[in-house]
Parts: structure tokens; sequence; C-alpha cells
């Protein structure tokens, strides 16, 4: 992750919970049904890992995710780039763990973890930066891993272009200027690299502008 990108999230740690909530009660696109897509990612990872499995949250900013799966019977584990937002996670839930790290230096041995999440983190990476994510996540995952990202992305390069015309004609030059200065992943060309990577791999449509990528790594 970039160090201007994990300044923000050092400014933006005391403040962003709040922010969160009120984006959502405002219908704010970025964030909508933002706590269903966080239950809907503990409900896949209850479909396909056993109570008790070692999950790595990436980017888990103050832990809302890591404190559903950890409460649902899950070995959460964050890894958390910007310190501030890891000490905001621990205010709110000391008993969780949370560590430094990244998409590009996760601080765990081969193949010794379960299942990956990740929430709103992942568009961060331009496409070269997560395909080199990928190896990075395969490397820790155990055979029958599985990954689970619900991000900022579009179909495909025809879906992104009908979308950012349709914000042009409703004028909303906010959201047209959050995903030209972000890198939102392209589904098709992130499956693809995907099932080139060795992974199994299925996408669907969270809400206007985010995707879940569901990926099984294939033995």
């Amino acid at each position: 992750m970039r160090d201007k990108t994990i300044e923000i999230f050092d400014k933006w740690a005391e403040r962003y919970d709040e922010d969160v909530h009120k984006a959502q009660s405002k219908g704010d696109l970025l964030y909508e049904n933002y706590s269903l897509i966080l239950e809907r990612l503990v409900i896949e990872v209850k479909e396909e890992l056993p109570l008790g499995a070692i999950i790595i949250d990436i980017g888990s900013g103050t832990g809302n995710l890591l404190f559903l799966l950890s409460s649902s019977g899950y070995y959460g584990i964050g890894v958390e780039p910007s310190k501030n937002m890891r000490k905001k996670s621990k205010e709110k839930y000391p008993y969780l763990k949370v560590v430094p790290g990244d998409f590009f230096c996760l601080p765990f041995k081969d193949k010794t973890i379960d299942g990956i999440v990740s929430t709103y983190a992942w568009h961060h990476l331009n496409h070269r930066g997560k395909m080199k994510s990928i190896k990075e996540m395969k490397r820790v995952l155990k055979d029958e891993g599985i990954i689970l990202i619900a991000d900022l992305m579009f179909q495909d390069k025809v879906h992104r272009k009908r979308m950012l015309k349709e914000f042009k004609n409703q004028r909303n030059y906010e959201i047209i200027k959050d995903i030209k200065s972000e890198y939102y992943g392209d589904l098709k060309a992130l499956m693809h690299g995907l099932g080139n990577s060795g992974f199994d791999c299925i996408g669907e449509r969270m809400n206007r502008l985010v995707w879940m990528l569901k990926a099984k790594r294939r033995i």
C-alpha cells in the first residue's frame, strides 16, 4: 500500500466508523449496504471453513469484520498497515489480534492460514499490485484455503465505461473523482489472474460498485 494512502488512514482512523455510518445513512454509493456486506462475508466463511479456522483480514481497519469473525468462533488476525487504525481497533476490541503488514508482506509462514478476507482495501492497489498480492496470499494459504474479497470494482471495461457515463449524466462528480483516483478492479481480469494462479473463483455483485470475489485454492 502506498505511503500516501497509509497517511490518509492514519489521519482518518479516529472518525472512520462515524463517517462510514453517516455515509450508509445517507445512501452513499461507496458504502451502500456496508454492514450487510460484512455479514455476508462471515456467512460465506461459515459455508467454507470449520469453526476455529485461522482467518486473516487484510486491511482490517478499525476491526469491524474481524470482530464479526471472532464472535462467530474463528481465530481472526487483523493485518493493518496504518498504525492509528491498529490503535483504534485495539481501543474498540482489546482482545483482537492485529499486526502490521499489507498485501505484499503478510507476517505468516507458508501454508499456515485457512482463509483470507478483505474489504474496501484491494482497490488501493493497481492491477499489477493486485496480481502481486495474489502470490503473497497464496503463499500463506493452506492447500484448500479460501480468499474472500469485497471491494470496489467493475465487471469489465465495458461496464466501467457505462457506469462512468451514467455517473456523468447524473453529475455525480464525486464518485467519478474517486474512481479515477483509485484502482477499482476489473472483475473479469482479476478472476483470470486468480485462475492462472491456481484458484477456482466466482464473483457476485453486492451493490452498484462493490463485488464479492470468492476464490478457493485448487489442490
